[in-house]
Order: structure tokens, then sequence, then C-alpha cells
């Protein structure tokens, strides 16, 4: 075996281990999401209805967690007119 056969054969590895990894951490994510796209959520900045979700790995935490992402919604719940999109961290969540 030459270094460079090692090499890539280590490279292959990482990169095969990356994908697994990253599948790992959406399939915990989601398994352990409370909340699904059409969900309205509720955080500190108001309100969004999801329509996108998202996973992560927060600093704070080395366990994956989803961000949902959607149309931030008026008072009353209809659309905001500009369209306005942004995410809501799990940890920012209100319970109502």
């Amino acid at each position: 075996m030459t270094k460079k056969t090692y090499q890539d054969t280590v490279n292959e590895l990482r990169t095969k281990y990356d994908k697994e990894r990253r599948n790992l951490d959406i399939k915990y994510a989601l398994n352990n999401s409370e909340y699904s796209i059409g969900d309205i959520l509720t955080d500190h900045m108001g309100s969004i209805k999801v329509d996108l979700i998202q996973t992560v790995l927060a600093h704070d935490n080395e366990l994956p967690q989803c961000v949902y992402n959607g149309i931030v919604l008026n008072e009353d719940e209809s659309y905001n007119v500009r369209g306005l999109r942004r995410g809501v961290w799990i940890q920012n969540i209100i319970k109502n």
C-alpha cells in the first residue's frame, strides 16, 4: 500500500462517515420533533406557519435539533403582506 492509496482510502472513509452521520442526525432530530409542517409556532418575535424543517447541531447541546422555517404571520394568524420568512429555534418556542 502506498501513501497515496492510504490517504485516498482514509478520505473515502471520512466522506462515508460524514454522510452516514448526517443521515443519523436528521433521523434523530425529525423523530424527536414535536412539530410538523403546517403547524403554527410562536416565539418571542411572533408567529410563523411552518413550511420547512431543517436540522442543526446546536453549540449548547451535542444532539441534533430542528429549526422550523416559515412565513411570518400577523397577530390574527393571517399571512404577512410582505411575505417575510424566518426561522424559529426549538428552545425559543413559547408553549401555548
